[in-house]
């Protein structure tokens, strides 16, 4: 009798005999596999030999997931280190189908685990998605939406959601359209596609199309500003391992600096060696890909990062900062990669000019935590184009090592556009003291600076400027960042009707501002706006410093009252033009605190600073006196109007 003549009913006994048979549970446990599982396990305790023990336990495949399991049932949860529960469970992701007998567990840690075991398991149940039914969805889903809430979770969250979203139908147009979007929901697309790579072949050059597109997506280097270690976004590595997998190309440059943030070592080592031979021709701000790697979690990826970084020679300027920071690290392995491949990048730039390279030791010498000397004649357009690569990574630094770089390259020759857009790079930074740094370097720049922020940045503009600091900036240098946003937004306002809608700003340190500049420069922008500076004399009802960005956005809010400065300065501008001053609640005392003289004292005293060219000092008194209210670190060095930098 054939098969398909069987009664239906033979099935079911037949299949279960079958699968019991085939069952590891149903029979002794290999001892060979059990002693090699079990070294593999004792391995992954040890960081040194974690990385065999990993590779041991994904080459057993399906054969060792039954002795996994047993790791992470609840009986054994205290007899395994977190450690090691953390790199079983990264194993079974892994594996992707062949771990679906874990299942129960994963989802268990799924529920109940806040901590990283909880984390890791989301992850694997990510790698599981693709290959689940349909009930087996429904129910990871419950789990998730019953999981512990965590910020630290969010993306992994979101991830999952997206994996399991996009498993229920994995529809051709819904690859495609996840594909064209970021982070998330294109990591889960990936995935999916890594997990089914002939799926959808009769498209698969859409999909090959839509991959490149999300690749280049994350390839773009903004000049303005450093994205992190992540660069190209959450998606990035998973794209390219899809793109490898589904064309069977070789490495190129676009999948190998996005493997270079990749979650897997082994993806990530193998980026790192397609840039050590082929990174060095790649522009400095894709170059500097690599330096991430050197704070890679895998000390061996450190050391093979530095070593490729030492092989570009004068190409590795790019990392001398990095590369001198792990010269005092804790890992001598590190350290002596860090310190050879710093030593070989200074050697090649012996071809530049004598003095070129004389700047380029003193910089290096202060990154090295000695006292860089400047030498007496400037550096040429190709040294300062040099010291533009070096600043580009150089805000890992400790605030005073970078002032006396910045000082350095301020004294060296002009500043060039490049440079600038280098350091607004750091803004971004999570250093309070190397953003104040920043900050007030680039205040100085004044309208060079601005005319930089737009070159760096496509439409860039002070809107552009104001997203930057209300979005981008941490918010330990919020009254830092607002000060260097009133110095360039007033600096951009050239003409007289720019300068006059200053006076209209929400942000009151832009009215300041604004208001002390025409004075100081442009008083014939004053006159048509008399109206408007004896709305400033007036009392404010809640004095507060806001920066808005866009209609949608309630605004940042600093409870900072400047308006005693900002009625001085308009009773000021009155005076100056020589107008009546109402005597408005309060002004006078106002006046007398901050200038030393009573309100109808105030016309001939401004008179006189005028007459003595002195007025500027008394602008830069109340500029001081602006920063003081705000908060802004007295150590600083920003630009006056009396001519100097104090």
């Amino acid at each position: 009798m054939r098969p398909d003549a069987l009664p239906a009913s033979w099935f079911v006994p037949l299949f279960a005999s079958a699968l019991l048979a085939q069952s590891p549970a149903t029979r002794p446990p290999d001892p060979r596999l059990q002693q090699i599982v079990q070294r593999a396990l004792a391995e992954l305790d040890q960081p040194e030999r974690a990385r065999d023990g990993l590779r041991t336990l994904e080459n057993l495949g399906a054969k060792g997931v039954p002795f996994l399991i047993e790791v992470l049932q609840w009986q054994q949860r205290d007899r395994t280190s977190p450690q090691v529960k953390n790199q079983v469970v990264y194993v079974l992701g892994r594996l992707g189908a062949d771990a679906l007998p874990a299942l129960p567990e994963l989802r268990a840690f799924l529920r109940n685990d806040a901590d990283e075991l909880g984390r890791q398991s989301m992850w694997a149940l990510t790698m599981l998605a693709p290959h689940l039914d349909a009930d087996q969805l429904l129910a990871v889903h419950d789990d998730l939406r019953r999981s512990p809430r965590s910020h630290t979770t969010l993306t992994m969250k979101n991830v999952l959601g997206n994996a399991i979203a996009l498993a229920q139908q994995p529809t051709l147009t819904g690859l495609l359209q996840a594909l064209s979007t970021y982070d998330t929901t294109a990591a889960a697309a990936s995935r999916w596609l890594l997990a089914h790579p002939t799926a959808h072949a009769e498209h698969r050059t859409e999909l090959l199309a839509a991959l490149v597109n999300l690749l280049q997506r994350g390839a773009v280097r903004d000049p303005v500003r450093w994205r992190g270690a992540m660069q190209g976004g959450f998606a990035n590595g998973d794209a390219a391992e899809a793109w490898l997998r589904l064309s069977g190309e070789p490495l190129g440059v676009l999948t190998a600096r996005a493997l270079l943030d990749h979650w897997q070592p082994d993806q990530r080592r193998a980026a790192i060696a397609w840039m050590a031979d082929h990174g060095r021709t790649l522009p400095f701000r894709e170059r500097a890909d690599l330096v991430a790697r050197l704070w890679d979690s895998d000390t061996g990826l450190q050391v093979a990062a530095a070593e490729a970084l030492g092989r570009y020679g004068r190409a590795g300027l790019v990392a001398l900062p990095g590369l001198r920071l792990l010269c005092a690290g804790p890992d001598e392995r590190t350290r002596a990669a860090a310190s050879r491949a710093a030593v070989a990048i200074l050697a090649d730039c012996s071809t530049l000019p004598a003095t070129d390279v004389a700047w380029l030791t003193a910089i290096d010498a202060t990154l090295g935590g000695a006292v860089g000397t400047a030498p007496a004649a400037k550096c040429s357009p190709a040294g300062l184009e040099a010291m533009t690569e070096i600043l580009w990574l150089a805000q890992w630094n400790d605030a005073p090592t970078l002032a006396r770089v910045l000082s350095l390259v301020e004294h060296a020759g002009p500043v060039r556009d490049d440079t600038m857009q280098a350091v607004f790079g750091w803004l971004v930074h999570d250093d309070a003291a190397v953003v104040d740094h920043a900050c007030a370097w680039l205040a100085r720049r004044g309208p060079a600076a601005c005319r930089a922020f737009t070159a760096g940045l496509d439409g860039g503009d002070n809107e552009a400027l104001r997203r930057l600091v209300r979005w981008s900036m941490p918010m330990a240098d919020e009254r830092t960042s607002l000060e260097l946003l009133a110095h360039l937004t007033v600096a951009e306002a050239t003409t007289g009707e720019q300068r006059r809608d200053l006076l209209d700003d929400e942000n009151s340190r832009i009215v300041g501002r604004g208001l002390a500049s025409m004075l100081a420069d442009a008083r014939d922008a004053l006159p048509p706006a008399t109206q408007r500076l004896r709305q400033l004399t007036r009392p404010v009802d809640r004095p507060v410093v806001v920066l808005r960005v866009g209609k949608w956005d309630d605004g940042l809010r600093l409870d900072v009252d400047l308006s005693p400065l900002v009625r001085t300065l308009a009773a000021v501008a009155l005076a100056d033009l020589e107008l009546e001053i109402e005597p408005t609640p309060g002004l006078d005392d106002v006046v007398r605190r901050t200038l030393g003289v009573s309100l109808a004292e105030l016309p001939r005293h401004v008179a006189d600073l005028r007459a003595a060219n002195r007025l500027p000092a008394l602008l830069d008194h109340v500029e001081d006196q602006c920063r003081l209210a705000l908060g802004v670190p007295p150590h600083l060095r920003w630009p006056t109007f009396g001519g100097v930098v104090r």
